[in-house]
């Protein structure tokens, strides 16, 4: 049965991220109950057009998203270019033909919304790192993360936000240090796991390694990502130089790989890394795979290896942010340090103990089961409901 609302859900940068996927599987699921849903976007994704969304695009969104500069300088114009312009131009959602709708912002990429999906908080993620190395103080002067700082305060503290939803616990502590307004409703929920697309198919690894050229002998390892500094990509380098030949590493994504080739180049481990890429189909990296591997410094939640638990793979990862509302070590995953020592410890502990393997693997399909999109979708109703009965609409 359809509800009377109307959603405006504002989300930037939607295509081929983790970000975009959790706004096509809202879209996907909470179709049915809403009257309409529109996304107010900087450029539009395909998979919502086959869905019949209705997308707006912001002001110069395509042109900067297709404008790609060589120079790391043009880069960060470009970037703070996309963040500013993208959110003035939801100044204009304040028009009397969206008053009807309940918006939804993504990460408060906006200056307007009713309900807040905060992923991250910038403001903490600052904090961490310049506890951990002084010298990134010098970040401040970042134009884009200055700017995001600004933005989450006014949006988070604007009396406007009716509600505030955190992907995990840890998110909603921070999202605490930051708004000061402890009464306004807060809630938890977690990314969901899309089952329909993320589940085991062993009968294509041996296609798909075939595909990329990959040894069937091999045990796989797979880190995913965008952001390599952040997901340990050179620790898992360094632990290459520690295990046995017959152990590589698969990378997928898109990230500055160069100086961690270099890095393989360097501890003669560069034929056991394997460079795939952005794929078009994310999930040939988890099926072609034995084992996900990410010593993140920080998650906000982890989609990816929550897709790999979906997908039949037991995850290795750091237990921080939201990992750790999902993540019980030794039961559907192990928990990892950013340390090559650690990491070659337990990649050798899982794959030398095949019942364990099988255990873990068991159990991480059946965690992805719990978060499964129908059920997070259905919690995000609850909020729209009870936003609907404060707008009135």
């Amino acid at each position: 049965m359809k509800e009377k609302y109307k959603l405006l859900i504002v989300a930037r940068d939607i295509v081929n991220t983790g970000g975009g996927h959790v706004i096509e599987q809202l879209c996907k699921n909470l179709i049915n109950y809403c009257d309409e849903i529109v996304v107010f976007t900087d450029y539009k994704n395909s998979i919502l057009n086959e869905l019949e969304i209705k997308q707006i695009t912001s002001f110069y969104g395509e042109k900067l998203y297709n404008y790609n500069p060589k120079r790391k300088v043009f880069k960060i114009i470009r970037h703070f270019l996309r963040v500013s312009f993208f959110a003035f131009s939801t100044l204009k959602l304040k028009n009397k033909k969206f008053s009807e709708y309940i918006i939804l912002d993504n990460n408060n990429e906006g200056f307007i919304c009713d309900i807040s999906l905060t992923h991250d908080v910038f403001t903490c993620t600052l904090l961490k790192d310049v506890k951990k190395n002084k010298r990134k103080i010098k970040r401040i002067f970042n134009p884009v993360l200055l700017f995001k700082i600004v933005k989450e305060w006014i949006v988070l503290n604007k009396n406007s936000t009716k509600f505030i939803i955190a992907i995990s616990n840890e998110t909603l502590k921070e999202i605490n240090f930051v708004c000061k307004k402890k009464k306004k409703p807060k809630k938890v929920i977690g990314h969901g796991v899309d089952l329909e697309k993320f589940y085991p198919n062993e009968k294509i690894k041996k296609n798909l390694r075939k595909k990329y050229n990959i040894p069937n002998e091999k045990f796989v390892l797979l880190l995913s990502g965008h952001d390599y500094e952040r997901k340990g990509l050179e620790y898992v380098i360094k632990a290459l130089k520690l295990l046995p030949d017959d152990i590589i590493l698969v990378v997928t994504g898109k990230g500055d790989i160069e100086p961690y080739l270099a890095l393989a180049k360097k501890l003669s481990v560069y034929d056991r890394v394997y460079y795939l890429g952005l794929l078009n189909d994310v999930r040939e990296g988890y099926w072609l795979s034995d084992v996900f591997v990410l010593p993140t410094s920080y998650e906000g939640w982890g989609l990816v290896a929550t897709e790999a638990m979906g997908c039949g793979l037991p995850v290795l990862i750091s237990k921080v942010g939201g990992v750790k509302d999902y993540l019980i070590d030794g039961y559907n995953g192990l928990a990892i340090e950013r340390d090559e020592y650690n990491i070659a410890k337990k990649v050798l502990y899982i794959k030398n103990n095949q019942s364990i393997y099988n255990n873990i693997r068991k159990n991480g399909i059946e965690t992805a089961k719990k978060y499964n999109w129908e059920n997070v979708a259905k919690k995000y109703l609850e909020v729209i409901k009870f936003v609907g009965k404060q707008k009135n609409v």
